[in-house]
């Protein structure tokens, strides 16, 4: 019996909440009265939507302030691509200006350059009768225009005068070196003076030369077309070598223009052991004349015409030689 006491004490029915409180009956019911309600109506519109309204009216603000921050952007932009526009137009202007003074002074550059492939101008008979003479002096004055330092491979710095006179030094035989710059263009004109080719020397050993009218040798070998001296001496020859005595070269040409003039071919001149000894080769006679380079060339080759004319009138022809050595005498044999 004491257990089920217990056990009904633990297990008691606990009072619902309308038995605690009472009933909903009981409750006294709430009412509005007409002045509430009418407070209630006077209430400013929109108060119970107080939040709603004040986001909806920032948003707006918002949207107002940022669309003249567009406008400024936008105008910024449209200025910005103006400006650049503006400025592309101004480069497009002055960009043939900038292309022709790049060109001038590019052009200005290369024509202050000088070219080592000069232009060789040769005047004298060495250009007409001999092309590989020619080609010689082409090859001598090319390599001295390589050898030139690239600090005097301009025209401020070249030395025309200096290398013609190092041309001049080493080939003796020309009669003078000229060197000409252009004024436009980077080929200079080399002109190269060479003395007239007057007699074809050969000497003891049977070596063959081209000589001017001072007795140097322009050339080694031999032209059919120029009147031959043979020597008894054996010198060796060469390119610019002085074989005879300017003044013995010098009266072989006057003898062989004044017989020239009057129409006497000159075919050799003989230089025997004897010094100052001349012996004189026509053409179409037996004999040869005899003359002495200790005097007059004129004087001796007049004495020969008039004693030639003289032969002519009597009928008489030598069989060896005319001797016009001695002064107002003629012999012959």
């Amino acid at each position: 019996m004491g257990s089920s006491c217990q056990v009904s004490h633990m297990f008691k029915k606990r009072n619902t909440p309308s038995q605690q409180s009472g009933s909903n009956s009981d409750r006294p019911r709430v009412r509005y009265s007409e002045r509430d309600t009418r407070q209630f109506d006077r209430a400013p519109r929109g108060t119970s939507f107080s939040y709603q309204s004040r986001g909806a009216s920032d948003q707006s603000e918002q949207l107002r302030g940022s669309k003249p921050r567009l406008r400024a952007t936008e105008s910024l932009a449209v200025s910005q691509a103006r400006s650049r526009t503006a400025r592309l137009k101004s480069l497009a202007q002055h960009i043939p200006g900038i292309l022709a003074v790049g060109l001038l002074v590019v052009s200005v550059v290369y024509n202050l350059g000088v070219s080592t492939d000069p232009r060789i101008q040769i005047n004298g008979s060495v250009a007409a009768h001999s092309t590989e003479q020619q080609a010689e002096y082409e090859r001598i004055v090319q390599q001295a225009f390589e050898r030139l330092p690239v600090t005097s491979r301009t025209k401020l710095t070249f030395d025309s005068d200096g290398l013609g006179a190092l041309l001049q030094k080493n080939h003796p035989e020309l009669g003078g070196v000229r060197i000409s710059l252009p004024f436009f263009g980077q080929r200079p004109v080399v002109h190269l003076e060479t003395p007239p080719r007057s007699f074809v020397y050969t000497n003891a050993r049977s070596e063959t030369a081209v000589l001017d009218s001072n007795g140097r040798v322009l050339a080694l070998g031999a032209a059919s077309d120029l009147p031959r001296i043979s020597d008894t001496a054996s010198l060796e020859m060469a390119v610019g070598k002085q074989v005879l005595p300017s003044d013995e070269a010098a009266f072989m040409k006057l003898v062989y223009d004044e017989l020239q003039r009057s129409g006497v071919q000159v075919e050799s001149f003989a230089l025997p052991a004897v010094p100052k000894r001349l012996e004189v080769k026509l053409k179409d006679t037996p004999y040869f004349v005899k003359m002495t380079m200790q005097q007059g060339a004129a004087e001796q080759a007049g004495a020969y015409l008039a004693t030639r004319e003289s032969l002519q009138k009597q009928g008489a022809t030598p069989a060896e030689y005319v001797d016009v050595r001695v002064s107002g005498r003629i012999f012959y044999k």
